[in-house]
């Protein structure tokens, strides 16, 4: 069984509803888990855990309990200690199948799943939508891989001013070559470099390393972001943290991501064919930039959208609505 995806961005929480409490899953052996967090206004959970029709709530004594139980990670079942009923429990997949597949077993602990591409293997309510573009590296220092634990706020990103573009285009990719997403990327970066050379600066592990995304995104117009994998609806951080910088993205991934934002800030290029990206990026940079409010509303459609809580929020409203027969509340994943 497969649920539409929910459309609501600009509704207003509905003050007759009472209030779901929501258990939230983290794994602190990973550390962008953690970071997520940081998604919620003040600080979680001291701060407003209060999103929309929902409050969010971590596990008491090492015990999920609440209304809804959900998971932006993949630990093992047993790890999750909960008498949230099955049918309350949302997993969200985070990785390409080329990259990691969830387990049967895993998947048998859940009702709904959020994934952006099928997994037949699944036997309850699937919703085919983005997952991994919930999650964020802009704002987050970094010591290669490793968090130092400074970054950013959600508040703090949504009051960051308009910063001074003084540069042009930016690529940010690394020298990982094990995926063959990742050596199509660096064979066409390449590409790129020869393309526009000092108009294009390249940034990345093994290649120009940077300690927060940020900059190698804020100061530039454009960004050119490559995801390792094409799925339908697999749209990743490559895409949210050059939104947050406010740049025009050039992207190669999800189809159906363009369509999620206003028109003219995320350009769809395809790889596979080298030479027509290259003569796509071209004519953009020819043309004008779009104005300034166009870009910011794309900026607050990635905030207020698509951060984590208040797409659960969303989601779990058009489920409850569905589930109420109230088909109007939700919409289908091409125009979430």
């Amino acid at each position: 069984m497969v649920l539409a995806h929910p459309s609501r961005a600009n509704q207003e929480p509905d003050p007759t509803m009472p209030l779901r409490t929501i258990s939230l899953v983290t794994d602190d052996r990973t550390p962008l888990s953690a970071y997520l967090t940081r998604q919620w206004p003040g600080t979680w959970p001291r701060g407003d855990s209060i999103v929309g029709n929902s409050i969010f709530i971590p596990p008491i004594g090492g015990q999920h309990r609440g209304d809804w139980l959900v998971c932006p990670s993949s630990p093992p079942p047993e790890r999750i200690s909960t008498d949230i009923p099955r049918e309350r429990r949302i997993l969200f997949v985070v990785e390409p199948p080329e990259f990691w597949q969830p387990p049967v077993e895993l998947l048998d602990s859940f009702g709904y799943v959020v994934s952006p591409y099928p997994l037949p293997q699944f036997q309850g309510v699937q919703i085919p939508s983005v997952t991994t573009g919930l999650l964020w590296w802009y704002g987050i220092d970094l010591d290669g891989h490793r968090p130092t634990g400074n970054f950013m706020t959600l508040d703090a990103i949504r009051r960051e001013p308009w910063p001074e573009k003084t540069r042009l285009m930016s690529v940010i990719t690394s020298a990982k070559a094990f995926l063959p997403g990742h050596r199509k990327r660096l064979a066409f970066v390449q590409q790129l470099k020869e393309a526009f050379g000092d108009a294009l600066d390249l940034y990345g592990a093994g290649i120009n390393p940077i300690a927060d995304k940020r900059e190698a995104l804020a100061p530039y117009l454009y960004h050119v972001a490559i995801e390792n994998a094409v799925h339908p609806h697999f749209w990743t951080e490559k895409l949210a943290d050059p939104m947050l910088g406010r740049c025009v993205t050039f992207y190669h991934g999800a189809p159906s991501a363009a369509a999620s934002f206003p028109e003219g800030v995320v350009v769809p290029i395809d790889i596979d064919r080298p030479q027509a990206a290259i003569d796509t990026i071209v004519a953009k940079l020819r043309g004008p930039l779009p104005d300034r409010p166009v870009i910011e509303a794309a900026r607050n459609r990635l905030i207020d959208f698509y951060n984590f809580p208040s797409f659960c929020d969303h989601l779990i409203d058009a489920i409850e609505a569905q589930e109420n027969e109230q088909p109007a509340r939700y919409a289908s994943a091409a125009h979430a």
